[in-house]
């Protein structure tokens, strides 16, 4: 158990247990961040925490359905009281709908990307923004990949996230937190595996070089 936080600050990265979460995950460790990792799968969580652990960090795991929305105010209420505020939010947590036809598209599949990309966003903005205060920051990715055939569930339920971040970002240009939105490069991943199933890992980038990037977007 975590009682103080790394030299740098708290951050949390909803959506961490791989993919671009954990790497950024491990990459803020390094730098000295206590991190803050949310994820639905346990055993994803607990690789990452000895993963960061092994390179001398700190890791607070965070087993959590970000569409429940009384799990998500525990956490963040848990989070309040043990570290009162947070420095970083980096928000990777995706649902890539199955690719269809737009006229056969089912509605469970819809329902879920809207409660994941849409409704989840929305609330976790609510529950967060307080735990950032004035100086914190957040991010969130944006995706080109959103104006394809087949991808009509993705592609609105990603947009509409997207949109949610950029009036957050005017709303709190001048007091804070500061919203960074920020365009990863097309990477080898569950989420590109999903849409580009025949897609090789050399043809494309790496979630650990995209970490770097928006490393450096996040602190240049």
């Amino acid at each position: 158990m975590i009682t103080q936080a790394g030299n740098e600050g708290i951050a949390l990265v909803t959506g961490a247990s791989r993919g671009l979460g954990a790497s950024i995950s491990l990459l803020l460790a390094e730098k000295g961040y206590t991190i803050i990792t949310v994820a639905r799968t346990v055993g994803g969580l607990e690789e990452l925490d000895d993963r960061i652990r092994e390179r001398g960090g700190n890791s607070f795991l965070c087993v959590l359905d970000i569409t429940n929305d009384s799990e998500v105010q525990a956490a963040c209420q848990t989070i309040y009281s043990k570290f009162g505020q947070i420095d970083l939010w980096i928000h990777t947590a995706i649902n890539p709908a199955p690719l269809n036809l737009t006229h056969q598209i089912e509605q469970k599949n819809l329902k879920r990307s809207v409660g994941v990309n849409i409704l989840a966003t929305s609330h976790l903005i609510n529950c967060v923004h307080p735990l950032l205060r004035k100086t914190g920051q957040a991010v969130f990715l944006d995706d080109p990949r959103l104006s394809k055939k087949f991808m009509g569930i993705y592609g609105s339920t990603k947009r509409a996230q997207i949109e949610l971040a950029r009036a957050w970002c005017l709303e709190t240009a001048n007091l804070g937190p500061k919203v960074i939105i920020h365009t990863p490069s097309e990477m080898y991943t569950k989420t590109t595996l999903t849409f580009f199933p025949g897609i090789r890992e050399t043809d494309i980038s790496t979630p650990d070089d995209e970490a770097r990037k928006l490393i450096d977007t996040i602190f240049s």
